[in-house]
């Protein structure tokens, strides 16, 4: 986001995602944190959710944009 401010066009939007092929329930192990709250911070898992991650992905990047 502060490329995106330095940027200072309103047209532009800069997202990042992690996508990750390690099962949430071991990186909570390591974390200690949710699964609910990785995908808050852009963390997607390709395998466990192969069916619905794009979509996700999609929809954050699309949310993001319509609240600038």
């Amino acid at each position: 986001k502060h490329i995106e401010a330095r940027l200072a066009d309103p047209a532009v939007t800069l997202n990042s995602f992690i996508i990750s092929n390690t099962p949430s329930h071991v990186i909570k192990q390591q974390w200690a944190v949710d699964k609910a709250d990785m995908t808050t911070q852009h963390i997607l898992f390709q395998e466990e959710d192969k069916d619905t991650y794009i979509q996700a992905l999609l929809s954050k990047a699309l949310a993001t944009k319509q609240a600038t």
